[in-house]
Order: C-alpha cells, then sequence, then structure tokens
C-alpha cells in the first residue's frame, strides 16, 4: 500500500503549474510561524507554497488545537475563497516559506486560459478530501489511546524488521493531531512505555508491539 508521503506526491502542483501561478501572483516570504489565513475570515486569496511548509488546523474555545494537514513545497491553500465563504481553517508558517498569492479573480482568470492546471488543483483536492475522510474515518472508530497509536505508528519507519521513529516526539504536535491536551498524550505516551508497548531510543522511538486501545 503507497504511503501518504508517495500519494502526497502525486497531488502536489507539477514545477511548471506552480511557476505559471506564480508568475501571475505577488512573491511573498514569510517568518516562522506567521498566521497566514485565520478560520472564520472572509478571505480573497489563495497562496502557492513555492518554498517551506505550513500547518493547517482548528483552534477551540477550550484551549484545543486540532492540527488538520501539513501542505509543502507545490501545494496551496486558501483555495475555499472561491465559493466567497468564509476561511474553515487557520494557516501557519512551519519554517520561513516564501508563497505565490493570488487573489480570487487571478485565480479565476488564469484557470479559465489553463484548463491543464485547473485539472491538477482538483486532483490535489479530491487527494486531500480522501486523505481527510480516511483520518475522520479512523478517529471515530478510536479513542484517545488508539489516535496516539494511530499517530505513532504513522510516524514509524521500519528499518531492518524494527518500527523506528528517529527523532524527539513531537507531544505538542501529538496533542494537536488527536484532540488532547499534552498533559494526556505525555501520560499515554508513559502508559505505553511502561506496557512494553515501546521503548526510548536516544532522541527517538522504537515501537515494540503495536499499542492499542485497551492499554
Amino acid at each position: 500500500m503507497e504511503s501518504y508521503a508517495e500519494r502526497r506526491e502525486i497531488w502536489q502542483l507539477p514545477d511548471e503549474c506552480v511557476a505559471s501561478l506564480a508568475t501571475q501572483g505577488t512573491l511573498e516570504t514569510w517568518p516562522p510561524n506567521a498566521l497566514a489565513i485565520r478560520e472564520g475570515e472572509r478571505g480573497n486569496t489563495l497562496y502557492v507554497i513555492v518554498t517551506g511548509s505550513v500547518r493547517v488546523f482548528r483552534a477551540y474555545d477550550d484551549g484545543r488545537r486540532i492540527e488538520l494537514n501539513v501542505h509543502g513545497p507545490g501545494e496551496h491553500f486558501g483555495e475555499m475563497m472561491m465559493d466567497h465563504g468564509l476561511r474553515t481553517a487557520s494557516v501557519v508558517t512551519a519554517e520561513e516559506c516564501v508563497f505565490a498569492v493570488l487573489t480570487r479573480e487571478q485565480v479565476e482568470q488564469h484557470l479559465a486560459g489553463h484548463p491543464d492546471i485547473a485539472l491538477a488543483m482538483l486532483r490535489m483536492m479530491i487527494g486531500r478530501v480522501r486523505a481527510l475522510t480516511h483520518t475522520v474515518g479512523s478517529l471515530e472508530m478510536l479513542d484517545v489511546y488508539g489516535r496516539v497509536a494511530h499517530v505513532l505508528l504513522g510516524m514509524a519507519v521500519e528499518d531492518g524488521g524494527r518500527l523506528i521513529i528517529d527523532h524527539r516526539l513531537p507531544v505538542k504536535e501529538i496533542s494537536e493531531q488527536v484532540g488532547a491536551t499534552v498533559e494526556t498524550v505525555t501520560g499515554i505516551l508513559r502508559d505505553f512505555r511502561a506496557s512494553g508497548y515501546v521503548e526510548d531510543d536516544g532522541d527517538g522511538m522504537v515501537v515494540l508491539h503495536h499499542p492499542t486501545a485497551e492499554t
């Protein structure tokens, strides 16, 4: 089965499409942790990522922040403005980014004359809907323990028959993805270690057995 990363490569806009869109918009450089889009606002701009990456999330009144997606070079965000509606999520830069920023009018005019780019953007949006549907379906079937396990398994890479997470666990990011507090996720990871499902390996972690919601 192809991985999420492999599927995402298929959704990315070809370089020539990114270059074509960039010529129509304004190139802007944004610093890390800058809020590009705020949920609930009315927008009139589409952002094409030339370099860097962004995180898409929804924030709740109780302080929770649930991450919905991460987009990188060759992808775009802000397309919900095409129906003149409100922004449905917030977007923050994960690192320094260069965007090609286009107005609704610029996008509509350019796509009218370039159906190949319109098709590539449609393919990308279909891919995002598929991924989001899969994620929502999985989360509906799992409790918090299972959701954390789901994220860990998605981060792990097989190496010599072992599932390894070769970097320090981003507990805050995991908490945002599963919709739980940092304290809750920290406690679940502690339980996973005590139960022998995972063990620390330097800055990373080894998944010894598939963690389950029955811990």
